[in-house]
């Protein structure tokens, strides 16, 4: 039960951002939108394989030695996920900022 919990407060919110986007995207059809819903999902797909990089990690330490376990598995996909998480964000919301002045226009004129 605690370690679900765990999982719903890391994974939650960016799976419920790439929902918001993927609609976003469904409803206005915009290249605006899609960067938006494919920015989040990146950054979801980025956090869920830094907790996966994370949990083979403290796994591998109790039988591995401590600098094996850390230059195959961090250095192989940590700087991967970490900045798939980074740059899916910073799409995302520069995304937003180009939907919010596409509808500001519409709605204006």
């Amino acid at each position: 039960m605690l370690v679900t919990l765990g999982w719903v407060e890391l994974f939650g919110p960016y799976g419920l951002l790439a929902l918001a986007g993927a609609l976003l995207w469904m409803n206005m059809r915009t290249a605006a939108s899609m960067l938006a819903a494919l920015g989040f999902v990146a950054a979801f797909i980025g956090q869920i394989g830094a907790a996966r990089v994370g949990a083979q990690i403290a796994t591998d330490l109790s039988t591995k030695d401590f600098k094996v376990v850390t230059l195959h598995y961090y250095h192989q996909f940590g700087p991967l996920f970490h900045y798939l998480a980074l740059v899916g964000i910073w799409v995302a919301a520069l995304a937003f900022v180009w939907v919010a002045m596409q509808a500001r226009r519409v709605s204006v004129s």
